[in-house]
């Protein structure tokens, strides 16, 4: 399938979602991750792999495009 946006070839879609993820820091600068991601689903936007422009806010929508 094609983009509609910059017309390259795609065979997925790029999920994009909101939410938090807590890291500590530490004295030396280094990140670990505490927990899991949390998702808020503020953003849900399904973007194209190649020019990374948001074609889709809507699951349903999404899977349409990519079961053509």
């Amino acid at each position: 399938m094609k983009c509609p946006k910059c017309n390259k070839d795609i065979d997925h879609l790029t999920n994009v979602v909101s939410g938090t993820n807590t890291y500590t820091l530490d004295i030396g600068g280094g990140y670990d991750q505490v927990g899991s991601f949390d998702p808020d689903y503020k953003t849900n936007d399904y973007h194209c792999p190649e020019c990374d422009a948001v074609l889709f806010t809507d699951d349903k929508e999404a899977l349409k495009f990519l079961n053509k």
